[in-house]
């Protein structure tokens, strides 16, 4: 599979760079509208989901898990209750980063994270990543599972397991579940040469058994196992002394270098890119000093920007158009699926 270009009777190869926003997994994962809805429906979610695996499983929760139940339905409350009053869960969290309130951070991410985890579990993927990896994916009869091309990459902002669930499928087969979900963390969540995130993904970093279990249940069918380690994995990371929940955002930079080294390594991988495919991101403002130092790095060779926004693709595009010169800009109106060239060579 290849995406070629000819510069002067010399074939160049063409490097495709994919930069997600919220609006790539709408259709799975709330956005920041609909996030307090979705966050005030949790423990309704949560309890009707317990009935119907108790109901199906043919056996009952632990009386003591219900205790536990409330103080992870407390901590949701608290949370949807903090974001009504803040433009977005970014602003509630970098007001309480410049408060100094790093405990009230760590219970946001926590909460977040196993949120986005039982959402996951409960909801089909964005079909739109299904529809991409059909696209891009390699085949070869030698080497079991798929192979990811080596001239696509992807930048995103998302910390949802949505790439990550939707590869799964085509890697599951009849293969064991945790040898499947190592392949799918090797492949696609620390492999660097393909993809870079820059906030994090939730559940990604803790002890390795923890972190088996809990994405385990966001990958399979909910049973009443794995809703019990989405809980264990709630009280293990929101203790003090735990790594976190993997989330990160960009104004942590403030206290740390980890988000300096995540970019670098995000200019690292996009250098030489030729075509960028913008999908529902919308350039916030707290993210923008990162932004535009990504998109420098791919000024040299870039030739075109395409952006595929339901919302606002007229004003993404004065804004890009502002950040980076580039020979053309377009906007995708398609709404179905992710953007792919036409120039990109399937077959």
């Amino acid at each position: 599979m290849s995406c070629e270009c000819v510069i002067r009777g010399v074939i160049v190869m063409q490097k495709i760079t994919y930069l997600l926003g919220a609006g790539a997994s709408a259709n799975a994962i709330p956005t920041v509208a609909e996030l307090p809805k979705r966050l005030a429906e949790f423990s309704d979610n949560w309890q009707n989901e317990i009935r119907r695996l108790e109901k199906e499983q043919n056996e009952n929760v632990n009386t003591e898990n219900h205790k536990d139940f409330e103080i992870l339905f407390e901590s949701v409350k608290w949370l949807q209750n903090e974001i009504v009053h803040h433009y977005s869960v970014d602003t509630f969290a970098k007001k309480l980063l410049i408060r100094g309130d790093l405990p009230s951070l760590k219970k946001l991410k926590t909460v977040l994270s196993v949120f986005l985890l039982f959402e996951q579990a409960r909801i089909m993927p964005d079909p739109r990543y299904d529809v991409f990896f059909s696209a891009i994916l390699n085949i070869d009869w030698f080497t079991p599972g798929p192979i990811l091309p080596d001239n696509i990459k992807i930048i995103t902002w998302n910390y949802d397991l949505q790439i990550e669930k939707c590869y799964y499928d085509f890697c599951s087969g009849n293969n064991v579940i945790d040898k499947v979900i190592d392949k799918v963390i090797n492949d696609i969540s620390f492999n660097q040469k393909f993809i870079i995130r820059l906030n994090g993904t939730a559940g990604s970093e803790f002890a390795s058994s923890v972190i088996n279990k809990a994405m385990q249940a966001a990958f399979s069918p909910l049973t009443l196992e794995g809703m019990g380690a989405l809980l264990d994995y709630y009280f293990q990371v929101i203790k003090p002394n735990s790594p976190g929940s993997g989330i990160r955002f960009a104004f942590e930079s403030e206290l740390n270098n980890l988000m300096k080294n995540v970019v670098n390594k995000a200019i690292k991988l996009v250098k030489d890119t030729t075509q960028l495919i913008i999908i529902g991101y919308s350039f916030p403002f707290y993210n923008k000093s990162f932004d535009r130092k990504i998109l420098k790095a791919m000024e040299p060779t870039l030739k075109k920007i395409f952006i595929q926004d339901m919302h606002n693709a007229v004003g993404i595009k004065q804004l890009i158009s502002r950040m980076v010169q580039s020979q053309e800009i377009s906007i995708i109106e398609t709404e179905d699926r992710f953007f792919i060239p036409e120039d990109y060579d399937l077959l």
